[in-house]
């Protein structure tokens, strides 16, 4: 019942965005286009910008911390050429992560998960990447460890803001089996990759995952931008109880595209500048 609840709440939020015409965007990585992405301030400032939702990216360290990164190594970003999973994060703590963004950001520092949640503010979402590898390899045993771990130690009210998202559908689909109050959306490609990449490009993939879904409960699908998302693909899924996220890469990161998912019905748009979306779109 309290799963049902938290899932109409957010339902809610976004249909009613919906009504009064609002575009429900995500800050992909938070502000990324104003500041270094995966970090508090970068999180916060995308709610600053009127976001509904921020996302961010999820590692484990050498001492079972998990912190905000994408890379699976800190270089680009930290400027030190080690793997996340090799560092303990007393060394991660050092690094300046901001400098790479200007000076404005310098000394940023690479922030716990535990911490972002705890910021995130009232009605507002925060969708959790829980990475699994360059090639979506899957979640190591140690990250869905640690991962539970802060699931049991989080209470409800900060939980009730999360939704994990992940290309390995199997973290899914246990988060779901053993927290079944959690809101989950499987992440989904569109270009084809090396590796286990869960692709749709076609209906029958399409409704494979639809069932997939309702099966265990996610609140949606998260798609990859494509020609694809159409009105009457975004109506299949919505038709079926489901919700629609869409990202993508920064070549279709564009107004043209923003404006083609919203008329389309999306529920979700991911994009690494808010400002410059919304306000083109409101006007």
């Amino acid at each position: 019942m309290e799963s049902d609840l938290k899932h109409l709440f957010i339902v809610l939020v976004v249909m009613t965005s919906h009504l009064l015409g609002a575009f429900n965007v995500t800050g992909h990585r938070g502000a990324s286009a104003y500041a270094p992405e995966n970090t508090l301030e970068s999180i916060l400032l995308a709610y600053e910008q009127g976001a509904l939702s921020a996302e961010c990216d999820i590692l484990l360290t050498k001492d079972n911390k998990l912190v905000l990164m994408h890379d699976d190594k800190l270089l680009r970003t930290g400027g030190l050429d080690k793997m996340v999973s090799l560092t303990t994060y007393q060394e991660i703590r050092q690094l300046d992560v901001g400098s790479w963004k200007g000076d404005t950001w310098a000394n940023t520092r690479v922030p716990l998960l535990t911490d972002v949640v705890q910021a995130v503010p009232d009605r507002k979402l925060l969708f959790v990447e829980i990475k699994a590898g360059n090639e979506n390899q899957g979640v190591s045993d140690a990250l869905q460890n640690a991962l539970f771990d802060f699931i049991e130690n989080t209470p409800p009210p900060y939980l009730d803001k999360l939704i994990f998202i992940s290309f390995d559908h199997e973290i899914l689909k246990r988060l779901k089996f053993f927290f079944d109050k959690l809101t989950i959306l499987p992440l989904f490609t569109y270009k084809e990759a090396p590796g286990k990449w869960p692709t749709v490009h076609n209906l029958d993939a399409l409704d494979d995952y639809i069932a997939t879904a309702k099966q265990h409960e996610f609140l949606g699908l998260f798609l990859e931008y494509g020609d694809y998302v159409s009105k009457p693909i975004i109506d299949r899924i919505h038709e079926q109880g489901l919700l629609v996220a869409v990202w993508n890469y920064p070549e279709d990161d564009t107004l043209e595209n923003a404006q083609k998912m919203r008329a389309v019905g999306v529920d979700f748009y991911n994009t690494n500048d808010i400002v410059a979306i919304t306000q083109a779109l409101n006007h």
